[in-house]
């Protein structure tokens, strides 16, 4: 009975569910084989999936098959097109160009001063010949007002040269001296003898000191000297005089032409220097094209010829008018002057906008129009395409390399190691990479109905 006792302890250290009480007799015998029974079990549990496994393995094997056959079966269709070889034409080149008024000018001061007044704003439309601006010019006009004065002085002594006031004539006068002088005489005769009246002796000085003076004038030589000295005079007046007024028009600026303010910059009180520019004038009812082509392009071009200039989607000719004799040292450029042809359409430009001038050039080689959408962009700005080559019997991806020359329509036209015949991929190229195998989409796929197996693939 111990002996039992004993096998049923180490059924319940072995963790097999087995009582740990110690008994004897019947009870020890009711545990040991209850432990026997519960390690019949787990070892039943253990076995019996391997059997199963063993059992099934050869349908197990026969489904892996058949899955993996039909993943290698279901291959991408992609939708391809065939290569047909066209003549390039004429490659259009692009050249961006400045839209310039005909006639603008920058105006200044011809003197500097302080400026009064600024008659105009930017936009405003002007007349030739209009103030826009104003210095200062009170100086110049107090100036102006003393020569007047001088001048009309001057002017008077003159009249009254060439127009005597006395009615004497000239011997009446001479006569009239000589009688005052032999008076004289004969006073100082008295003055000798006797003392005359200071007031007789002063007013026969008086009256023989005019007598001379009229004598002075009536004398011809003498006359025509002060009539000379005095248009002298009138003459240098008169200069100074327009010189002033050239001053004063200097304060002013003007329009040279009829056109627009397109700039401004002075106000009143801003003090300016000769040269300085302070408003900006154009003509905006003609413009020009200024364009910079490449010295070899512009050699090409003659006067009157016309070129395509393009803005806003609107296309206009535009004659030569002017080519720009030398070349520009840094960029290798030549200036180019257009007209446009079509005063009207040219009457929506504006001076300063940027349009394209174009420049067909000829081309002699061939290339294929593409969709655009069968372009794959790749580093370093290149380009590639896919095709569709049979490589060991089956269709499979190859790229090429292609460059693109013109884009327009949603068509690229391309060139490169393309030949005529070939199968472009048109579609779907996220979904292809180089090397893998496809099938055309005309074919029809092979698809997997109600869990069977497809009809290509044997069953086994």
């Amino acid at each position: 009975m111990r002996f039992w006792h004993l096998r049923a302890c180490r059924c319940a250290d072995s963790g097999l569910f087995c009582s740990t009480q110690a008994s004897t007799g019947n009870f020890g015998f009711y545990n040991m084989i209850q432990c026997v029974f519960q390690r019949l079990c787990l070892i039943f549990g253990i076995l019996l999936p391997f059997g199963l496994s063993a059992c099934d393995s050869p349908t197990s094997a026969n489904r892996t098959t058949s899955k993996s056959e039909v993943r290698q079966t279901e291959t991408i269709g992609v939708k391809t097109i065939t290569l047909k070889q066209d003549q390039i034409p004429d490659l259009i080149e692009r050249f961006s160009g400045l839209i310039k008024p005909v006639r603008s000018s920058d105006l200044s001061f011809i003197q500097a001063g302080k400026v009064a007044e600024v008659f105009i704003d930017v936009g405003s439309a002007v007349k030739q010949g209009e103030i826009l601006a104003q210095l200062d010019d009170e100086p110049f006009l107090k100036k102006k007002f003393n020569l007047q004065s001088q001048l009309t002085a001057a002017q008077a002594d003159l009249n009254s040269l060439n127009q005597p006031k006395t009615g004497q004539s000239s011997e009446q006068m001479v006569a009239k001296i000589n009688q005052l002088r032999s008076e004289l005489d004969r006073l100082e005769t008295e003055v000798k003898n006797s003392l005359p009246s200071s007031e007789n002796r002063d007013n026969l000085n008086e009256r023989l000191k005019s007598s001379e003076e009229q004598i002075q004038t009536l004398n011809q030589k003498s006359r025509q000297q002060k009539i000379t000295g005095l248009t002298a005079q009138i003459k240098d007046l008169r200069g100074q005089l327009q010189e002033v007024d050239a001053t004063i028009a200097a304060c002013n600026v003007t329009a040279p032409f009829t056109g627009v303010i397109i700039d401004k910059m002075i106000d009143p009180g801003s003090v300016v220097s000769p040269g300085r520019t302070v408003l900006k004038i154009a003509k905006i009812d003609a413009y020009r094209v200024w364009v910079r082509l490449p010295a070899e392009v512009a050699e090409t071009l003659t006067l009157g010829q016309e070129l395509p200039i393009e803005q806003d989607q609107q296309t206009i000719f535009g004659q030569v008018t002017a080519i720009h004799p030398t070349v520009d040292a840094l960029t290798q450029t030549r200036t180019v002057v257009l007209q446009p042809r079509d005063s009207k359409a040219a009457n929506s430009f504006t001076a300063g906008e940027r349009v394209d001038v174009l420049f067909p050039t000829a081309q002699q080689q061939s290339g294929f129009w593409l969709p655009v959408s069968a372009l794959m962009k790749e580093i370093a700005g290149l380009w590639s395409v896919y095709l569709v080559e049979t490589i060991e019997e089956k269709p499979t991806i190859v790229r090429r390399y292609v460059e693109v020359i013109d884009v327009g329509n949603d068509r690229a036209l391309v060139l490169g190691n393309l030949r005529e015949g070939m199968s472009v991929v048109v579609e779907g190229l996220h979904r292809i990479v180089p090397g893998q195998i496809v099938r055309h989409a005309e074919q029809k796929k092979t698809r997997l109905k109600d869990n069977k197996k497809p009809e290509q693939v044997p069953s086994l």
